[in-house]
């Protein structure tokens, strides 16, 4: 890590804030890059269909990340998003340059068999419901935190992963 600089100019040691702050980013950098090299060396029918549930503010943010992988050569499609406001859907399948199919019914897209996982990003409260749903159509499921309210939600998404 470089020496950060005083108001003068002058070298410093950096404080715990910007060490622990470059050291997260470095962290994330070395875990992301064996995922995207391994991912790129897989077969054309080997990729990885992905489908978005809930692209607000932070789905979107997910959503963008997940095509810059692409473009850096992660063998990953976007086949499907899915909002419940039309606008939101219609503005990310226009950026996988219509390769996306949208929906307003998360249902709808758990059905389609070429995605593979799913990216939840939703209200809280539709976490827990929405994972098992996945889960049960054979998906795989990154999920916002948290990923249950309660106790028994956790439960119940525990179940279902068996």
């Amino acid at each position: 890590m470089q020496d950060a600089q005083d108001s003068k100019g002058d070298a410093r040691r950096p404080d715990r804030r910007e060490f622990l702050t470059g050291l997260a980013g470095a962290s994330v950098a070395a875990m992301g890059f064996p995922t995207v090299a391994d991912a790129a060396s897989r077969q054309a029918n080997e990729r990885i269909g992905i489908g978005f549930i809930g692209v607000g503010g932070r789905g979107t943010a997910l959503f963008h990340d997940l095509l810059q992988r692409k473009r850096e050569g992660a063998n990953i499609e976007i086949l499907a998003v899915c909002d419940v406001w039309d606008r939101r859907t219609q503005d990310r399948v226009r950026e996988t340059q219509g390769r996306a199919r949208g929906y307003r019914d998360y249902r709808e897209l758990l059905a389609q068999p070429g995605v593979d996982a799913v990216v939840i990003a939703t209200p809280d409260h539709w976490h827990s419901k929405q994972t098992i749903d996945a889960m049960r159509a054979g998906k795989d499921v990154y999920c916002e935190k948290p990923l249950t309210l309660y106790w028994q939600q956790a439960k119940d998404v525990a179940k279902a992963s068996k």
